[in-house]
């Protein structure tokens, strides 16, 4: 059962789901988890496209044979290794900005178990917010 704490009384916390409500009785849960907020991979996300990026980019110098543009054997007009390294470190670059930004839209929520015997509810007044629920741990 997912909800939002709508009032605890003793043993007993109410939950809201959608627009209905149940109530639940602490000793006889078995499990508990608390919602760590939601989170974004947008790191993921720009390790992966840097990867990408630098890879494709260096896989794309890197062909054409008598015209491969950074093999001085194949061709004498090729730049050097270095600039080719540079090449593909750019691209990376750009690969990680495009994959942060993909990464940023993938959002996941975190999950935390609590042992029900130390979860503790309390309820009360916060500054700035009307009506505050809070859930505190005691080990």
């Amino acid at each position: 059962m997912e909800g939002r704490v709508v009032t605890t009384r003793g043993d007993t916390i109410t939950l809201a789901s959608g627009e209905s409500t149940s109530r639940h009785s602490l000793g006889s849960a078995r499990r508990i988890e608390v919602s760590r907020g939601r989170r974004s991979h947008w790191l993921v996300g720009a390790g992966a496209g840097f990867v990408l990026g630098a890879g494709s980019t260096f896989l794309l110098l890197n062909q054409g044979g008598s015209t491969n543009p950074c093999d001085r054997s194949a061709n004498q007009d090729a730049i050097g290794p270095g600039a080719c390294a540079g090449l593909a470190t750019l691209g990376g670059v750009a690969g990680a900005g495009v994959g942060a930004v993909i990464g940023g839209l993938f959002r996941t929520e975190r999950w935390q178990d609590v042992p029900v015997q130390t979860l503790r509810v309390s309820l009360g007044p916060r500054p700035g917010v009307r009506f505050h629920a809070a859930v505190s741990l005691a080990f």
